[in-house]
């Protein structure tokens, strides 16, 4: 199972601090991205790097999931319609 970031994402990098895996990072769009939440012009996207992701298996829940405050990461198998 694969976490993924939704369109929700606020760019706010709470999970990119919490990830004890530095799993979590920016990455720059050379097209500027439009921030639904804020309404702010933001360059950055935020992604995983699946193979530096273990989940936090030894947690008992994931720290980007517990910690992101618009509930934009989701597990890869589930239905985001």
């Amino acid at each position: 199972m694969s976490f993924v970031i939704t369109t929700d994402c606020i760019y706010c990098g709470a999970c990119i601090i919490e990830c004890p895996h530095e799993a979590i990072s920016k990455r720059t769009n050379k097209k500027r991205h439009l921030s639904k939440a804020k309404n702010i012009a933001n360059d950055s996207l935020i992604y995983i790097n699946y193979t530096k992701c273990d989940e936090c298996v030894s947690l008992e829940s994931p720290k980007c999931i517990s910690i992101c405050p618009m509930d934009a990461i989701k597990s890869s198998n589930r239905n985001f319609a």
